[in-house]
C-alpha cells in the first residue's frame, strides 16, 4: 500500500515535468538529458508508461532525479563565463560528494561539456523556445540549494553506496527515508507540494550526513530556504532533527556524530 502511495505521488511530480511546470518543455529537456539516462542505463520511454508493474517508486525516482540533474545542468549552463567558474567548486561537491577522486573529476568535466554540446546542438532559438513562461526556470543557486543526494554520482565511475541491515540502493533508501514526509500529504496532493516535500527530504538526509562541524550551517541554510517566517524556522527546525534521527536510525553505519 505504501509502495502504491508513494508511485502515485512520484508520478503527480513526472506529471509536472511533462505539463512544463519545471520550467523546460519536456519534450526539450527529455532530449537535453539523453547524455545522463544513458550513463544512468535508464531507458525514458519505458519510464513514461503508466500502469505498468515494472515502474516502481525507486524507477520513478532515478528517472526524476536524471530530469532534475538535467535541469541544473541547463541552469549552471546558462550562466556567464564567470558565474560559471564561481559555481563550479559547489557544483562539482554537490554532484560528486566529498570524497572523488581526480579521476572522477575529470569526468565530472567531461559531462560538462557534453551537456554544453548537447545544448549547443538544439540552437539559442530551439532553447529559448523550450522556455515556459508561467514556470519560470529557478536560478542556478536556487536549484542547487534544493539538490540533495537524490541525484548520486552515477554519472561518474564512483560506486553508489549501500544504506542499512538491507542494503538499500539510494533510490530506494531515500524513499524509505521520506516516507513519513510523503504520507503526511494525503492521497491527493498538487505536484509542487510533492516537490517541496521531496526537496526538504533531500535536504535532511544532506544534513543527517554532515560533518558536526557543517551541522549548524547546514540546518540554518534549510530553514532559510523552507521557512519564511520564524514560525516555519522552527517547524523546519523541529522537523529536520526528527529526520535526522530517523536516518541514524535507518542507517546507523552512516553516522557521522
Amino acid at each position: 500500500m505504501a509502495e502504491s502511495k508513494s508511485v502515485a505521488k512520484l508520478e503527480r511530480t513526472l506529471d509536472g515535468y511533462l505539463s512544463g511546470q519545471s520550467g523546460i518543455k519536456f519534450d526539450v529537456l527529455a532530449r537535453f538529458a539523453e547524455p545522463l539516462f544513458d550513463l544512468y542505463e535508464l531507458e525514458p520511454r519505458s519510464g513514461l508508461e503508466r500502469g505498468s508493474e515494472a515502474r516502481s517508486a525507486s524507477e520513478l525516482a532515478m528517472m526524476l532525479s536524471v530530469l532534475e540533474t538535467a535541469r541544473l545542468f541547463w541552469a549552471f549552463l546558462l550562466l556567464d563565463p564567470a558565474e560559471a567558474d564561481l559555481h563550479l567548486p559547489e557544483f562539482e561537491a554537490r554532484l560528486l560528494g566529498d570524497e572523488a577522486s581526480e579521476e572522477d573529476r575529470m569526468d565530472f568535466i567531461e559531462l560538462i561539456r557534453v551537456m554544453q554540446e548537447q545544448m549547443e546542438a538544439m540552437g539559442e532559438s530551439a532553447r529559448r523556445a523550450a522556455e515556459v513562461p508561467e514556470h519560470p526556470l529557478p536560478c542556478f543557486e536556487e536549484l542547487l540549494d534544493r539538490y540533495g543526494l537524490l541525484h548520486s554520482s552515477d554519472a561518474t565511475v564512483a560506486v553508489s553506496p549501500r544504506f542499512g541491515p538491507n542494503q538499500l540502493e539510494l533510490p530506494d533508501a531515500l524513499a524509505l527515508f521520506a516516507r513519513p514526509l510523503l504520507d503526511d500529504l494525503g492521497i491527493e496532493q498538487d505536484p509542487d507540494a510533492l516537490e517541496e516535500a521531496l526537496a526538504r527530504a533531500n535536504a535532511y538526509w544532506d544534513l543527517a550526513q554532515a560533518a558536526p562541524e557543517e551541522f549548524d550551517r547546514l540546518l540554518y541554510t534549510i530553514k532559510r530556504s523552507f521557512a519564511t517566517n520564524r514560525a516555519e524556522a522552527d517547524r523546519i527546525e523541529a522537523e529536520a532533527r526528527l529526520m535526522v534521527a530517523r536516518f541514524h536510525s535507518l542507517f546507523p553505519e552512516q553516522r557521522r556524530f
